[in-house]
């Protein structure tokens, strides 16, 4: 029965360890990766699986590579919202991220639209 107890105790431990030790990725965004765009568009959001902290951020750049300015960029909790002052122009873009998640790991991800 002992064995039983430690076995089980053991097991929650390891399960509860991993999630404490879990990075955050990018859930969802706004626009979503591979989308075709058929509105303006003046706005980009993206949602991470965790709280991200402050000096977390990202850019946009053309197919071309050429950036696109983006203005006051806002977090709140686990999202990063972007606007421009125009919307975009028809075309390939990338988005690039880089935040910093709850647990002070640097994490970097990128996606296109």
């Amino acid at each position: 029965m002992i064995k039983k107890v430690l076995l089980f105790t053991f097991i929650i431990f390891l399960a509860f360890v991993n999630n404490a030790f879990a990075h955050t990725g990018l859930e969802s965004s706004s626009p979503q990766n591979g989308e075709v765009i058929t509105k303006e568009l003046q706005q980009i959001t993206l949602t991470f699986e965790t709280k991200i902290e402050q000096n977390s951020t990202f850019n946009l750049q053309t197919s071309n590579g050429e950036s696109i300015p983006i203005e006051n960029i806002q977090l709140s909790g686990n999202q990063l919202v972007g606007n421009f002052s125009k919307p975009l122009e028809n075309g390939d873009y990338q988005v690039e991220w880089k935040i910093i998640g709850v647990d002070g790991h640097p994490i970097d991800g990128k996606f296109s639209f």
